[in-house]
């Protein structure tokens, strides 16, 4: 059995493919270890290639050509070769090619009218509350479930529960100002458009030009000078400095400049839903990602990374707003928080039930495991209830394609790792489940309902 996959959204230059090569082979050899039983660079019709084999749970040979858009074959040496095996492998090498051109292209981000250098330099408490609210917000009900817990047994009394969950109401009140501490730039209407300029190099050139950057400290030097001469219209000037200051050279028709109006997109999307913009912060990250604070539409905010523009289109940006804006008009943050007391309060009632010691603990660490189970498996269901509703007012198409930049497509996935997906303490479902609903089902005003359906049934599935 044998099985091919173009990693499409990679576009080689001649100059990059070697490098290419040699970035994906050392990464596999380094993932595998053990596993590699042979590996060899070829030449295949006249593009340069390596073939690997593995031996682990199959026993397979791994086809990489740097074409310009790279071409990945498997091939099944023995018996135990399935298609879901062949599928996770192509995906976990267009993650490879994914990170080998993210390390080989230098961006800088600038908003037009803000500082070249960002408000703010990130401290250790801005990377910790970054990490919690923009990557799993579902994270700090989960944090504060078990922190009750924890309260609950060196504290005892009827009103230890009411007075926990008084105390976090305020900070979910005010919690849409979080992005004033870890976002780098407000975008408001008047400054609303963010310039981006990419410099795609081969990598040894960019480790070159990173480390000449970092030791002569000119990292907003270099970036103010580039967009002085981009802003009067001499990009061609660009190559010209990077060669002068640093030895290394561009082609100008490989420079990148792309423009994003991220106010307008916004706008855009929540005037569908009957919503002004909320605020917005951008964070000047390459993560893929975008989250939605605040417990009200008056009191709310969003946050979006800088990487979210570089990889995806207007229209897919404008998608994910959407689903953010969902979030926001259904006061989904609210939502949890109810959902987070609710729990809160059966584990303290729970608790004065009188058994054994070991028992009682025995107890308690179940419920406590149950009930993130179920909290999280309710935060996926509003996930997909918010795609639902992007998919209403956007083309479910930029949804679903903007997904599956942000993290590779996978068509298949094994039922034991689709069960574990869905019961694990993440906020979100399944990717494969969530661009398959984008794409097979016909958008309409219930979310709640169908998303409640489609999750139950699909769950279902993975465990039969």
């Amino acid at each position: 059995m044998s099985y091919e996959y173009r990693i499409n959204w990679i576009q080689l230059k001649n100059e990059e493919k070697e490098d290419f090569i040699n970035y994906i082979g050392d990464f596999l050899k380094s993932a595998y270890k053990e596993e590699v039983v042979f590996f060899d660079k070829i030449e295949y019709n006249s593009e340069p290639g390596l073939v690997l084999q593995l031996r682990g749970k199959a026993h397979l040979e791994i086809l990489v050509v740097a074409s310009k858009t790279p071409l990945v074959k498997i091939v099944f040496l023995d018996e135990n070769g399935r298609i879901e095996i062949a599928e996770a492998l192509a995906s976990f090498i267009g993650k490879v090619a994914s990170s080998y051109r993210k390390k080989s292209t230098l961006y800088y981000v600038y908003v037009y009218g803000k500082s070249i250098q960002p408000a703010k330099v990130k401290s250790l408490i801005g990377r910790l509350v970054e990490e919690v609210f923009l990557n799993n917000m579902a994270l700090f009900f989960a944090f504060s479930t078990i922190l009750y817990s924890l309260i609950s047994l060196v504290f005892d009394g009827g009103y230890t529960p009411l007075a926990f969950i008084a105390l976090l109401l305020p900070f979910q009140f005010f919690s849409y100002k979080i992005p004033v501490v870890i976002g780098d730039w407000e975008i408001s209407s008047e400054k609303n458009r963010v310039l981006i300029t990419g410099l795609p190099m081969p990598l040894k050139i960019y480790k070159k030009l990173i480390d000449r950057i970092v030791k002569t400290g000119e990292v907003y030097k270099l970036k103010e000078e580039i967009y002085r001469l981009i802003l009067e219209g001499k990009k061609c000037f660009v190559k010209d400095i990077i060669l002068k200051c640093y030895d290394v050279n561009l082609r100008k028709e490989d420079i990148r400049i792309k423009e994003v109006n991220l106010f307008r997109l916004a706008k855009k999307a929540f005037s569908k839903i009957g919503l002004p913009p909320p605020k917005i912060y951008l964070v000047n990250s390459l993560d893929l990602n975008a989250a939605a604070l605040g417990i009200h539409p008056s009191f709310s905010s969003i946050i979006v990374t800088s990487g979210l523009l570089i990889e995806l289109e207007e229209n897919e940006v404008e998608a994910v707003l959407a689903h953010e804006a969902s979030h926001i008009k259904h006061r989904d943050t609210f939502t949890l928080y109810v959902l987070s007391s609710v729990l809160y309060l059966i584990q303290a009632y729970l608790a004065y039930i009188t058994l054994p010691l070991l028992l009682a603990l025995s107890l308690r660490l179940g419920i406590i495991c149950t009930t993130l189970t179920i909290f999280f498996f309710i935060a996926k269901i509003i996930e997909v209830k918010a795609d639902l509703d992007a998919a209403w007012t956007n083309n479910p198409s930029s949804l679903a394609f903007a997904l599956e930049k942000i993290a590779p497509k996978r068509s298949k996935v094994e039922k034991r790792r689709r069960l574990k997906d869905w019961i694990s303490w993440t906020s979100h479902p399944p990717l494969s489940f969530r661009i398959y609903v984008l794409r097979n089902y016909p958008a309409n005003k219930h979310g709640w309902l169908t998303a409640l359906k489609l999750c139950i049934c699909d769950l279902a599935r993975s465990i039969i």
